[in-house]
């Protein structure tokens, strides 16, 4: 049943409500971990909601708790997104959100702040669909080109 609200729940959980967001991530984790598309789901939404930092690290957190149980997270998340982009399911705002926060965890490796692990796997991936993105710097708006 809570299959059906994982988006509720990310949505919630990057509110950062001091009590409540770190029983919420627990739960998206343990959530993920008995429903692999569940955890596909939540990391495709936190990095296309994620508005700063230290929302998008609660996106790495649960990557660095998914990774070990649930294999080829990062491929099929990302592909998720840019499947998601095609099919015209994410606004123009998202999907603006989702390529600054993908740089951004790509950028980490350079400047020690997240897991380097997932930045240089996501530069790998993200690099798999060049094509995909590529496409898109003839967007009308300028802020998804950039």
């Amino acid at each position: 049943e809570l299959k059906n609200h994982v988006g509720d729940l990310c949505i919630e959980t990057l509110r950062l409500e001091r009590k409540r967001y770190l029983w919420q991530h627990q739960l998206l984790g343990l959530l993920s971990i008995y429903c692999s598309s569940c955890a596909t789901d939540a990391l495709c939404f936190m990095l296309t909601l994620a508005k700063n930092p230290e929302e998008l690290s609660l996106g790495a957190q649960l990557y660095a708790v998914l990774s070990s149980s649930v294999k080829g997270l990062l491929p099929t998340t990302v592909k998720k997104c840019v499947s998601q982009i095609h099919s015209g399911s994410v606004s123009e705002q998202h999907m603006t959100q989702l390529f600054s926060n993908l740089a951004l965890i790509i950028q980490w490796d350079k400047e020690d702040i997240g897991p380097a692990s997932m930045s240089s796997q996501v530069a790998q991936i993200v690099s798999l669909h060049l094509y995909d993105f590529g496409q898109l710097l003839l967007h009308r708006n300028p802020n998804v080109c950039e």
